[in-house]
């Protein structure tokens, strides 16, 4: 390699070593929806589900190969240390060889099984119900990173006012200690304002720590690496504009996801009772073998071809069959009265979860106007302030006031978000 090549190499590591830091560090645009399909693809759980979707269509295949055709080789080696003769005149005769090796071939086929039967129903219901544990943990990580998200974006936003809030007492109170130093005001009205930007940036350090462990919640949902950084492009001002009161008022629990997977689960119980049920009944297999000897004797009684039918039926099980069909029956019953039990729960839930959205509506309502109003009254009590006719005192019980109704507005946007995205699990 020329001196030219190796310092161009060199160059561009550098380069990469320099710039590689900044690319890692840098965010990635992420929408809601975004946020739930990498979720969908990557999420560990999720992924475990549909793995389980798979392992079921390969046990029902599993299951439907006993009913095939079964085909077995077999080869056996033989030494007899003194082999038996027939006598036939003067002659010894050997009946088998001392050494010898016999190939085997058999073919069987189930002809009849009830318990093989059912089975086959049950793999394709398990099938069903691996399904739908897949959608419903699609629609349960969904709503987990849709709550995480707008969580992220109500203290992003919340973060942003405390800054704001922040800056502007600084700048309060640099003017306020070069007003000191030229003697217009005094100790204590300096000294409350540094205690009162002390609690704001306080304030703005735990809202910063509590954004960074949402991101990483955020990211965990997704199944990210924790050290990619995330921008949330989605705006929670467009998100609130989007809040309606509830229309929606035509909730039918068969629909619902829960109960279509307690629906299978009374399958799986019908084909339990089934399953005992048809102990009763006979088993019929048939078989064919094919046998060949490496060395066969002159005097050979045992056939190459065979070809039968095998039937089992049991005749007395002394009572226990009759036990296990009552505990089928008994089971099959406990699930119907969980299927009720849920149904009823359903609609119970709905209505819980239907006053409850009502409930944070009206309160996000009432506390938007609180914000607005506390917001009038310390833009207010600023500009007094600089006039001189409010002391640091009135000053910062209305900041506390103004930052006090700001968290509890987020807080209810964040309860009415909440509330909605439980309402629509419902639905799905």
């Amino acid at each position: 390699m020329s001196l030219n090549k190796e310092k161009s190499v060199l160059v561009w590591i550098l380069i990469a070593l320099l710039v590689s830091p900044y690319l890692s560090a840098q965010e990635k645009p992420l929408s809601l929806d975004e946020a739930k399909r990498i979720a969908q693809a990557y999420n560990k759980t999720i992924q475990n589900a549909r793995l389980d979707v798979t392992i079921a269509k390969k046990k029902a295949l599993e299951t439907t190969a006993i009913g095939l055709p079964q085909v077995t080789g077999k080869a056996d080696y033989q030494h007899i240390f003194k082999v038996p003769t027939f006598p036939m005149g003067d002659t010894q005769i050997p009946v088998t060889f001392g050494d010898n090796t016999v190939f085997t071939l058999q073919v069987s086929q189930l002809i009849f099984s009830g318990e093989y039967l059912v089975g086959l129903q049950a793999t394709k219901v398990y099938k069903t119900i691996s399904e739908q544990a897949l959608v419903k943990n699609n629609i349960e990580i969904g709503a987990s990173v849709e709550s995480t998200y707008y969580l992220a974006l109500t203290l992003s936003e919340n973060l942003k006012i405390v800054r704001q809030n922040q800056a502007v007492m600084e700048q309060m109170l640099n003017q306020m200690e070069q007003m000191h130093k030229s003697g217009f005001l005094e100790d204590t009205d300096v000294d409350q304002l540094r205690v009162n930007q002390a609690a704001v940036s306080n304030l703005a350090i735990a809202l910063e720590g509590q954004l960074k462990t949402v991101h990483n919640q955020l990211k965990y949902l997704m199944g990210m690496e924790l050290s990619e950084q995330l921008l949330l492009t989605d705006k929670l001002e467009n998100v609130i504009a989007a809040i309606n009161p509830i229309t929606n008022t035509d909730f039918n629990p068969n629909r619902n996801i829960d109960f279509k997977i307690m629906e299978n689960q009374v399958a799986v119980q019908k084909l339990m009772l089934k399953r005992e049920q048809t102990s009763y009944l006979p088993t019929i297999s048939g078989f064919y073998q094919h046998l060949e000897k490496q060395k066969t004797p002159v005097l050979d009684f045992q056939p190459k071809d065979v070809m039968g039918v095998s039937l089992s039926l049991p005749i007395l099980t002394s009572g226990s069959r009759t036990m296990k069909v009552k505990q089928a029956k008994m089971e099959l019953e406990k699930s119907l009265n969980s299927k009720e039990q849920l149904k009823e729960g359903l609609s119970l839930k709905y209505q819980s979860q239907k006053l409850s959205y009502e409930t944070a509506y009206n309160t996000f309502l009432n506390q938007q106007k609180s914000s607005e109003i506390s917001n009038k009254i310390y833009e207010k009590t600023i500009v007094k302030f600089k006039a001189g006719v409010s002391s640091s005192l009135d000053l910062t019980q209305v900041q506390n006031q103004y930052l006090k109704s700001v968290g509890d507005y987020y807080n209810a946007v964040l309860n009415l978000l909440n509330a909605k995205v439980e309402l629509a699990k419902l639905f799905q």
